[in-house]
């Protein structure tokens, strides 16, 4: 059982794995589908690995997490794709970099209105309070519409995936926080866990024995046999041989 820090269970609810499993398994899925189309592009340039994992992440996690008991999805104006949201929290993943040592609180991320605003969500709201979207702005940007902002399917505020990942390897870290936005692009931690990944990436299955199938150490033992113990069969050979020996021995009892 695993034990989880209680500004996540704020965030995810009382049974968190279930969540937390699918951002990693989302993850992943969106590296296959961008190497996918990075192969299929037959390009030197990442770019099409790059813009299909940035779409694929949104879209795994939308799907899979969006389905769930208590979870949907949110769709900010102005924006390609959809966030999942469990409860009044959504979640927001986006690719922290790509290098192996890369790290996942310090880089600093690059304006975009969208973004911006799904990160500037990422402070400590109670259910209880108002969150005035008409705040939210980036420049002239309003990051909802006015429909979206009345709508009781608006989060209230975010949790925030940065993952570092590549075309080559694949998911190499990701971690779980919130955070304030601050105006270099950075964001000021209040809370950041690492996501254990080993718990959650593709491992082969346990072999299940089938006991139907023949095996060396399965294989069916016949019952033993008490019935008395037959004359040895002798070959052709044999029997030439024995002929041989009795006409022998006939043969020196008539000289003798």
């Amino acid at each position: 059982m695993h034990q989880y820090p209680d500004w996540i269970i704020d965030m995810l609810g009382k049974v968190p794995q279930n969540i937390i499993e699918l951002i990693s398994v989302g993850i992943q899925n969106a590296h296959g589908r961008g190497r996918s189309a990075q192969d299929a592009s037959g390009l030197r340039q990442l770019n099409p690995y790059g813009n299909t994992l940035w779409l694929a992440v949104h879209d795994e996690l939308s799907t899979s997490i969006g389905a769930l008991p208590g979870c949907s999805t949110f769709k900010p104006d102005g924006a390609s794709y959809s966030v999942p949201v469990v409860g009044e929290t959504a979640i927001y993943a986006y690719r922290q970099g790509s290098k192996l040592r890369g790290d996942l609180q310090a880089a600093a991320l690059e304006p975009r209105a969208v973004r911006d605003a799904l990160v500037a969500l990422s402070n400590r709201v109670t259910a209880e309070d108002t969150l005035d979207f008409d705040s939210l702005t980036v420049g002239d940007a309003s990051w909802a519409t006015p429909e979206l902002r009345a709508s009781r399917s608006a989060p209230r505020r975010t949790l925030l995936v940065p993952f570092i990942d590549n075309a080559d390897a694949g998911l190499i870290a990701a971690g779980l926080g919130e955070g304030r936005l601050q105006s270099g692009g950075t964001i000021d931690w209040a809370h950041f866990v690492d996501l254990d990944l080993n718990l959650y990436r593709s491992a082969p299955r346990a072999v299940v024995e089938v006991t139907e199938e023949r095996r060396f150490d399965n294989a069916v033992i016949p019952e033993p046999d008490m019935m008395p113990r037959r004359q040895r069969t002798t070959t052709p050979d044999e029997e030439g041989e024995k002929a041989r020996q009795q006409s022998d021995e006939a043969r020196k009892r008539t000289n003798g």
